[in-house]
């Protein structure tokens, strides 16, 4: 793995699965040894309105994660881009990253966007909601972006597939998990790094 302790700060609507992607990191981590705290920030659940969700991790077991502790973003996922200019800022968006941080967006953009002129630090792009439109034929862009976020964090892939394979099986029919497994496999090759 690349990191030994790293903070993601996903940006998001309700409804694309932020929450449930951010959780499932979450228990990869935690099975893959990690010290892990994920959580949300949100107000009245409705679906579209703007989600906030956190991961902590940290390789050393007993590491006190506090959800207060004011801490700098190492890792920012952009889910749902319409809320830049809408709800969000660009800079409210880079708020707390780290200037060698990561910022992963869900788009499909082949050139680089407006936040590299206001972030020096590596972007990622994405096409999550075209592959979740592609292999499910809705907008749950979540899965193919924990593809993307194991192939960027330098995580052990297969094992991280499995783990998904797992727990998706628990809620859908085999044909949807075989989708979402390809959604995965796409989101860590088809992503460009700028």
């Amino acid at each position: 793995m690349l990191f030994k302790n790293l903070s993601i700060r996903w940006h998001s609507r309700a409804g694309q699965g932020a929450v449930t992607a951010a959780n499932f990191l979450g228990e990869a981590l935690g099975e893959l040894g990690m010290e892990i705290l994920s959580f949300p920030d949100f107000g009245a659940e409705k679906r579209g309105a703007p989600v906030i969700v956190f991961n902590r991790f940290s390789e050393k077991k007993g590491t006190p994660l506090d959800p207060a502790q004011p801490r700098q973003i190492d890792l920012v996922v952009l889910l749902e881009p319409s809320l830049v200019g809408a709800e969000l800022s660009h800079e409210e968006i880079l708020k707390g990253l780290k200037s060698d941080g990561t910022l992963v967006i869900n788009t499909e953009k082949a050139e680089p966007s407006k936040f590299a002129e206001k972030f020096g630090g590596k972007i990622v792009h994405v096409p999550a909601t075209k592959i979740a439109r592609e292999t499910l034929g809705k907008n749950l862009p979540n899965v193919a972006m924990i593809g993307a976020l194991a192939e960027i964090l330098e995580l052990p892939a297969e094992k991280i597939k499995k783990l998904l394979e797992k727990n998706l099986e628990k809620v859908f029919a085999k044909s949807v998990v075989e989708k979402n497994l390809v959604g995965f496999q796409r989101g860590k090759t088809e992503l460009k790094i700028f």
